[in-house]
C-alpha cells in the first residue's frame, strides 16, 4: 500500500482499536484526525497499534484542500517573474520557503531582528551571498 502500510494489518489494528475503546470514546465520534491522534497518544495506543497510529498521523497532516499549495505556486510565479531568470535555483528555493512559511518567518524576525542585523554588521566581507 501507500506509505509502506500493509492494508491487512491496518484493518486488523482498526478492529482492535474499535473493540478497545469504551462507548464514550467511540472512534467514530472523533471530529478530526487530530482528535484521534491525541486520544491514541493519551491512552498509549500509539505503541500498541503502530500501523493505525501511522495512518492517523498521516491523515491528521494532509490538508483538506489544495489552497495552500496553490498559494505557494502562485507566490513562486510572482517571485520568478519579479526576479526574472537572474536568480539561481538554490536562492529561489530559499526565497520560496521564506514566502511559503511567512508566518514562521515573521515570528523569527520579530524575536531575533537585532541578532540578525548584528550578525550581518559583524561580517567583514559584506558582499557575500545571502542565500
Amino acid at each position: 500500500g501507500h506509505y509502506g502500510i500493509g492494508v491487512d494489518l491496518l484493518e486488523s489494528e482498526k478492529k482492535i482499536f474499535s473493540k478497545s475503546v469504551t462507548p464514550e470514546r467511540d472512534f467514530m465520534k472523533f471530529e478530526t484526525a487530530a482528535d484521534l491522534v491525541q486520544t491514541m497518544r493519551r491512552y498509549d495506543l500509539d505503541s500498541v497499534l503502530p500501523v493505525f497510529w501511522k495512518v492517523a498521523r498521516i491523515l491528521a497532516v494532509i490538508p483538506a484542500t489544495s489552497c495552500s499549495a496553490e498559494r505557494s505556486f502562485s507566490g513562486l510565479r510572482r517571485m520568478k517573474t519579479y526576479l526574472r531568470s537572474t536568480i539561481g535555483q538554490e536562492r529561489l528555493n530559499n526565497l520560496a520557503i521564506i514566502n511559503i512559511e511567512r508566518a514562521a518567518t515573521n515570528r523569527i524576525l520579530q524575536l531575533q531582528m537585532n541578532e540578525i542585523i548584528g550578525s550581518f554588521g559583524r561580517r567583514k566581507n559584506r558582499s557575500c551571498l545571502l542565500f
